[in-house]
């Protein structure tokens, strides 16, 4: 697990990237471009595709689907709730960005 100066070094001090992890933002921007694009320039296959996948997850899911997305939802207002909530993330020494409600 990276710690410390080796993880500094993976995050981004300038430009659009600035204070993010290159790598992981890179990923990210990549694969929303590659579906936004593929959702404009192919819509219909990208919309049957898409319905297939949904279709395919409430036929063979179906129930059990539903209750890990509910039980998630559970479990982060627990979170979000408790004691563990109060937890701050971060270095010692830093403050949180955004406020709870955020």
């Amino acid at each position: 697990m990276l710690k410390g100066k080796e993880l500094d070094a993976l995050i981004e001090q300038r430009g659009v990237l600035k204070g993010l992890n290159s790598t992981l933002g890179i990923t990210a921007i990549t694969m929303t471009v590659f579906f936004i694009l593929y959702a404009i320039l192919l819509g219909k296959t990208a919309s049957d595709q898409f319905l297939g996948i949904k279709s395919w997850i409430e036929s063979t899911l179906g129930w059990y689907y539903v209750l890990v997305m509910f039980s998630t939802f559970v479990v982060c207002l627990y979170v979000m709730c408790s004691r563990v909530g109060k937890i701050r993330l971060g270095r010692d020494d830093e403050r949180p960005e955004f406020s709870n409600f955020a």
